[in-house]
């Protein structure tokens, strides 16, 4: 029986800062996971790639999955983190069992991610998903897919560079719910011109085959011929088969059930990432902030896990990005003023996709800045650096002391921003234009 001082069971690059500080500080440290590296390549791709052809992306995919396999081995040779490869199932609060072989640890952290679930629907054996449809070494000359959340709206868009039509079919009445809506129907219009047809308020019911291909039916009445079915609706945490019980580990909907120290049992079990019932944003920086925090809490941090305000993005073209208090959540109430910045037009972007590009800040009655929606390719960026103003609680007369290079997105912006800072509140309007 090989016995470790922390277990990190389920691999990822969020939780390899954590096993390294782990490891410096005199921990022995091993990492459990069953998943391949390639598989988690798929998150950053989309949003980094600039692939001319699908063939390309393929090439930058299997590329990366090679640096990545060998930036792991050289890292965990290096500070001497031992990687078992398997599933591991928990025999008791510390103890774990992979095939025949049996581990102890002193303490455990499950970061075993999510899974999309399919809908139940007729032809459910006809459906794939996003990693599948990743993984083709030829795209489909006409996807369909079903949902219309933010995963379904990057892969809509991803394939669409490359050539491939797309129907998106929902039964919901909007698209990206947790993002604005009034930049949601920007983009959704943007996707249209380019050859995305979505239909909403339409249930998928059948998926059959018809010769070469699939024809795929609604409860309206609707019918949809096509090459390839992807279903993009929900995910469900993976907690089956791992014997939580046998640890006093408790679930629900939502994935595995924390306290405010992250612990699953209260004692030397935690969690982190998409796994837990956390109400976060899905991100691998959030897991990464978790797995962080959770090796603090080993080596002696005894506060509660207290959240900054984190970015939300939706890698599309053009891009999506929140932070803090949204535009709509702020509508009606008389604390929060918001203004609509129209950076596009105002800063003549050349790109003629980005002259359309805006963004729409929240301010609270001493004008400062406690959210934005932001629509254009520069919104990561920008997002970035509205977070840093938003937890840092930066104000016109902080900003106005910085030095900042020229010309890049970030300063024209805050150039933009500043005067709304510092100009007097004198109304509490739910809008207002620059």
């Amino acid at each position: 029986m090989i016995q470790y001082d922390v277990v990190f069971v389920g691999n990822s690059h969020a939780t390899w800062s954590a096993a390294v500080t782990l490891r410096r500080a005199g921990k022995s440290v091993a990492m459990l996971s069953s998943a391949t590296y390639q598989s988690q390549l798929e998150d950053e791709l989309l949003p980094t790639t600039s692939a001319q052809s699908w063939s390309d992306f393929q090439s930058h995919k299997q590329q990366l999955s090679r640096d990545l396999t060998t930036k792991m081995t050289t890292l965990f040779e290096h500070h001497d983190i031992q990687f078992i490869q398997g599933t591991g199932i928990l025999m008791g609060p510390h103890m774990l069992r992979i095939g025949r072989q049996v581990i102890t640890a002193k303490q455990i952290i499950l970061n075993t991610g999510q899974h999309a679930t399919l809908p139940k629907v007729t032809g459910q054996e006809f459906l794939h998903n996003r990693h599948d449809l990743l993984n083709l070494d030829q795209l489909p000359d006409h996807l369909t897919i079903i949902g219309a959340g933010p995963r379904a709206l990057e892969l809509a868009s991803l394939v669409n560079q490359f050539g491939t039509r797309v129907t998106i079919l929902t039964q919901a009445n909007r698209a990206a719910q947790s993002l604005d809506p009034r930049y949601v129907t920007k983009l959704l219009v943007t996707l249209q011109n380019r050859g995305i047809d979505v239909r909403f308020r339409e249930t998928v019911t059948c998926i059959e085959p018809n010769a070469n291909a699939y024809r795929v039916s609604t409860n309206s009445g609707l019918t949809i011929a096509t090459d390839y079915v992807l279903a993009e609706t929900s995910y469900r945490p993976n907690v089956d088969l791992m014997g939580l019980e046998n640890a006093g580990i408790h679930t629900n909907a939502h994935g595995i059930i924390v306290d405010a120290y992250l612990r699953a049992n209260g004692q030397n079990v935690f969690a982190c990432g998409t796994v837990t019932a956390q109400s976060t944003i899905d991100s691998p920086a959030t897991t990464t902030f978790e797995a962080t925090y959770i090796a603090e809490q080993i080596l002696g941090n005894s506060a509660a896990i207290s959240y900054p305000v984190t970015p939300h993005i939706l890698f599309t073209q053009p891009r999506i990005a929140r932070v803090g208090l949204s535009a709509a959540q702020a509508a009606g109430d008389l604390n929060y003023h918001t203004v609509r910045i129209p950076y596009g037009q105002q800063l003549n972007l050349p790109d003629q996709a980005d002259q359309a590009a805006e963004m729409t800040v929240v301010l609270n009655k001493e004008n400062q800045l406690v959210g934005a929606d932001i629509y254009g390719m520069a919104a990561p960026n920008l997002v970035n650096a509205m977070a840093l103003m938003i937890n840092q609680q930066l104000g016109a007369g902080d900003l106005t002391t910085m030095i900042f290079t020229l010309p890049t997105p970030i300063q024209n912006i805050v150039a933009l921003l500043t005067p709304a800072l510092t100009a007097p509140t004198t109304t509490l309007a739910s809008s207002v234009a620059m």
